[in-house]
């Protein structure tokens, strides 16, 4: 019910943009030549009707899996990236509880690198070979913050930030 949510429901609506309202299991096929598909891990149901953003929160941040897979010398390639919005702790050790599988080739940093997420236990059962921390230049938070860089580096989990402009993933 927050009003910018609002004033993004109208403009769809206006341009006849078809909404998906993702929740666990709303999975998204891309299609294309090569097989692309978001799988929604959470929020485990709808938010649909919350009664403000604000009580919502960087909790239920969507979390989703990008899947692409690709033929390669008649050998499909698949690679997952796991995208965790800004979510915390709390909500990592609910989907560790959940009994999802979290593995993913590549790691969007939950919550621009903040100390709030990206827990050793978290990191862990992602097993990440990459990972991507996405901060703007000079962000007053301060982001990513050391804690999360040293943990990422004692997990020895390569990462790069885009404070320094786009990120680039080839495979």
């Amino acid at each position: 019910n927050d009003e910018n949510y609002k004033e993004i429901f109208t403009i769809a609506k206006e341009r006849n943009i078809h909404m998906i309202y993702a929740s666990k299991n709303t999975d998204i096929y891309l299609g294309g030549k090569n097989m692309v598909y978001i799988d929604t891990l959470f929020p485990f149901t709808s938010l649909l009707g919350s009664k403000d953003t604000e009580e919502i929160g960087n909790n239920f941040s969507l979390v989703q899996r990008l899947t692409f897979e690709t033929m390669i010398h008649h050998k499909r390639k698949r690679t997952d990236i796991l995208l965790t919005g800004d979510i915390e702790k709390e909500t990592e050790n609910r989907l560790l509880l959940s009994g999802i599988s979290l593995s993913a080739d590549i790691l969007k940093i939950a919550h621009h690198g903040s100390r709030s997420s990206s827990s050793e236990n978290f990191l862990k059962a992602v097993n990440p070979k990459q990972a991507i921390i996405t901060t703007g230049i000079q962000n007053t938070f301060h982001h990513p913050h050391k804690e999360t860089l040293d943990l990422l580096k004692k997990l020895k989990i390569p990462f790069v930030n885009s404070q320094k402009g786009d990120v680039v993933i080839r495979f």
